[in-house]
């Protein structure tokens, strides 16, 4: 199925009184929303509408009710409106947009929330260059991040998921051991420190504080 579905700001509400029903038959210890806290819609439906200001409120009231419910929430991203309600992100961009005009990357969204909530880098199975996403993870201070799923990844080969090329977990079970001990050894003491210093050393050499 190509298409994908929005869902207006709306019916937000009461999409989530029918999950939070459901959700209390578990015990789930936690649960991923996802995009819940990074991507904003409007609705422009002249019976019923809604700009990205109104729909950022929306989700926020949202935001704040599963979150007096469910124990631990992880987001993809987080904008400041929902960071407030998530244990842990993942998709935490590592470097700068590349453009020419940038100079070097700063980790200033780090910086302010390092200590405060766990963060997870980009997947790194689909790093074109593995090893400097896990030394930038390391310098940012974020934990290293792999999307995986059980079957080989030609499974997905011509569907709408064939991005996964690199995904099978058996396969990639040395590298995610190695990278994961050398990161682990390097941040397992600061995990909940705050970062109050970066600076560069040298050309490809940083140092955080």
């Amino acid at each position: 199925n190509p298409y994908r579905y929005i869902i207006s700001p709306g019916k937000l509400s009461r999409l989530v009184d029918a999950f939070l029903r459901k959700y209390q038959k578990y015990s789930f210890e936690g649960i991923s929303l996802r995009t819940f806290g990074s991507e904003l819609y409007s609705d422009y439906d002249k019976a019923d509408t809604y700009t990205r200001p109104e729909t950022q409120k929306i989700v926020a009231e949202e935001l704040s009710r599963i979150a007096g419910q469910v124990p631990n929430i992880m987001i993809n991203k987080g904008h400041s409106y929902a960071i407030g309600y998530a244990d842990k992100l993942v998709d935490v961009p590592i470097d700068h947009s590349n453009f020419i005009i940038a100079d070097c990357s700063v980790p200033f969204y780090q910086a302010v929330f390092h200590g405060y909530v766990d963060m997870f880098g980009p997947p790194l199975n689909y790093s074109d260059n593995i090893t400097y996403s896990v030394l930038r993870s390391i310098e940012y201070g974020v934990g290293l991040y792999y999307q995986l799923v059980y079957q080989p990844s030609y499974y997905l080969k011509n569907t709408e998921f064939d991005l996964l090329y690199r995904s099978n977990y058996q396969d990639l079970i040395p590298e995610i051991s190695h990278n994961y001990s050398m990161a682990n050894s390097a941040l397992k003491s600061v995990g909940s420190a705050e970062i109050v210093d970066h600076r560069q050393l040298d050309e490809n050499v940083f140092v955080t504080v």
